[in-house]
Order: C-alpha cells, then structure tokens, then sequence
C-alpha cells in the first residue's frame, strides 16, 4: 500500500515540476532543495506502520495514542535521510489536491516561507508565526488562492503579519496605484470592511495604492517611527481647479507629495489605521506674497487675477505647494477654522 501511496505522490510531484518553474526566483534567494533531493526522500523504501491489532482486527492504540505511534514510527524510519527545504510554493503545488500527502516525510521537510523564512508541517499543518512584507504577503496569497490550498490560505490569513515600514513607504504605496493588482487586494479585504467602506464590487485600478493601505492594516502593518501624522489638502470645490486629479499630503517629517487619483477619505482612513494621524483641511483660497493668489468667487468657482484680469482657473496644487514652501500659507483666513492644525502644519515647516 505504502509503495502505491509513493507513486501516486511522485507522479504528482512530476507534473508540479513544471509549475514549478514560474517560482524560480525563490530558489536563488533562498536555500531551498533540488527535485532530485525531494525524489530521494519520496522514494526511499520504509517498512510502513501497521497498528498491533487484537483477534478481531481492531487495534489496541486508539485516538492521539495511534497517531503519535505512527508519527513516531516515520520519524524513526526516515530519521537517516538528508532534510528537504522545499518552497511553500513547491509545497503547496504538491499537496493542493491532498493536504495530507507529506504527513510520513514530516520529520524531514522543512517549508521555506518567504523572505526565506522556516516553517514546519504537523499533521498536514503549517506551524510557525510569519513577520513579511506586504509583496511576500500578497504572493504568499495569491499562491494560496490560485491552487485553492485551504490549509496555506488559512495559514496566511491567521498566522502571517506584514512589518512595519516607514511613513515615506506609506505614501509611495499611495503613488503606485498600478503595483498593486486590485482584484487580489479585493479578495483579501473582508466583505463586511469592503461594504462599510462602500467599495466599489469591481475596484478600479486607481484604488490600488489604497487597497493596497487597506490590506497592509488589516494585517497588522504600522509606521516604524513615532510621532506620525500627514496633512492632506483639498480644494472647497474642484470647479475651475487645474489639474485636479492630483491631491496634496504633508507628512510629518516635511516631505510635500503629489498623489494622483487620491481616494481622500478612503486614504485618510487607511492612514489612521496604520498609526498616521490624518487631517483632512478644506481650503478657500490659495496664498502668494502674502495676499491671495487663487480664490472662490459667489459663482462657487475658483479663479485667478492675471495681469489685472480674472480668470476662472486655479493651479490649485502648483499654487498650494509654493505657498508651503514660502511660507505664504499661513496668512490664509482658511487659519480661522484650522488654527490648531495651522499651528501644527507651522512647526514642521
């Protein structure tokens, strides 16, 4: 039965070779073993466990004691052959169809996890804690999700965090909207999250960068640095704004960004939820030389003196930006309703 077992397995482990393929760059990162090593253990010839049995057939171990004889009984037979590090995805492309294929080799595979990182098997269980980056998070997933592995998805679900990063890390996130596949990022958030913050069933490739925040919070991702917080400005109307697919966010360590196709609330709650207090400020007006350059006329629409003349256009964020720099931004009136946040904004800049 045993050498029956084998062969079954090691067909299986012949056609995975294959798909093993596209996970090559894990093997150069990581010590992981060759096929000819795993080939060795699978097909090295043991006297399989057969339970003391009574006169009528029914053993006289029952329950954990049978288990624990049989683990015992592998263990002690495959004790003389060499460890095998096979990658979690070499792992889960083998046991995708049957979770309890390596139970017998147990004792002497070993799962290379990303980031190289060791994670043993027990029964057909993964066991261990993982700390990865968001990347490896995400790969470990979607390799759990493409082979319909229950055991790996429930390992990444439950036993996986991501570490913490900096805040300028935070915002790049936010600037990459296309490095972020949003369908996967969809699947990982809970459905009860995705309705409480309206998500859309089929998300754009411009919430990338804050789905992206959503997951890196959902599993215990912060800001490696205290005293965090970020700034973010918009316009009390977007009419006559130029260019106003882009928003602006200050983070606390000075640094001004331009994010393009921002989710403001959608960010602004992200932030919170990763150790970054966030304010949300509503300008009215834009300030140059100390007197406005952009402002809301009683039509509700931003415009311009130019040359003496007015127009109804507003390079809001080109504007905005210069004016944190000089230092103009602090003779808005828009300080009479902010004039904590103004306060603050004024002692990083």
């Amino acid at each position: 039965m045993l050498r029956n077992c084998c062969a079954k397995f090691i067909s299986r482990f012949f056609s995975a070779a294959v798909l093993l393929v596209a996970f090559g760059n894990m093997s150069l990162a990581c010590e992981v073993s060759s096929e000819a090593e795993l080939f060795a253990l699978l097909s090295k010839e043991v006297t399989p466990f057969v339970p003391s049995t009574d006169a009528d057939g029914n053993t006289y171990l029952k329950g954990n004691a049978l288990l624990y004889a049989e683990l015992n009984h592998y263990r002690n037979a495959y004790s003389d052959a060499d460890f095998v590090r096979l990658s979690y995805q070499r792992y889960a492309s083998l046991t995708a169809g049957e979770d309890t294929a390596l139970n017998n080799f147990e004792s002497r595979i070993i799962i290379v996890g990303p980031e190289c990182a060791d994670i043993q098997l027990f029964q057909g269980e993964l066991i261990g804690n993982l700390e990865v980056s968001l990347d490896s998070y995400v790969q470990m997933y979607i390799t759990a999700d493409n082979l319909g592995h229950e055991k790996l998805k429930q390992f990444v679900g439950e036993r996986v965090k991501i570490r913490a990063i900096s805040i300028d890390e935070i915002v790049n996130m936010l600037l990459n909207d296309l490095s972020y596949d949003t369908s996967v990022m969809m699947k990982i958030l809970p459905d009860e999250l995705k309705q409480s913050l309206a998500l859309p069933e089929v998300a754009s490739h411009r919430l990338g960068g804050e789905l992206a925040l959503l997951v890196f919070a959902l599993k215990g991702g912060k800001v490696n640095s205290e005293d965090n917080s970020a700034f973010i400005f918009a316009p009390a109307t977007y009419k006559g704004v130029v260019n106003d697919q882009k928003t602006v966010i200050l983070q606390s360590n000075g640094r001004i960004v331009q994010i393009p196709d921002m989710f403001i609330d959608l960010t602004s709650y992200g932030l919170s939820q990763v150790n970054v207090p966030t304010t949300v400020l509503t300008l009215g007006e834009v300030i140059k030389d100390k007197k406005p350059m952009c402002e809301i006329d009683e039509s509700g629409i931003w415009f311009s003196i130019i040359g003496g003349a007015k127009v109804r256009r507003c390079a809001f964020n080109e504007l905005l930006i210069e004016s944190l720099l000089t230092g103009d931004w602090i003779y808005s009136r828009d300080r009479l309703m902010y004039p904590r946040t103004f306060k603050a904004i004024a002692e990083l800049l």
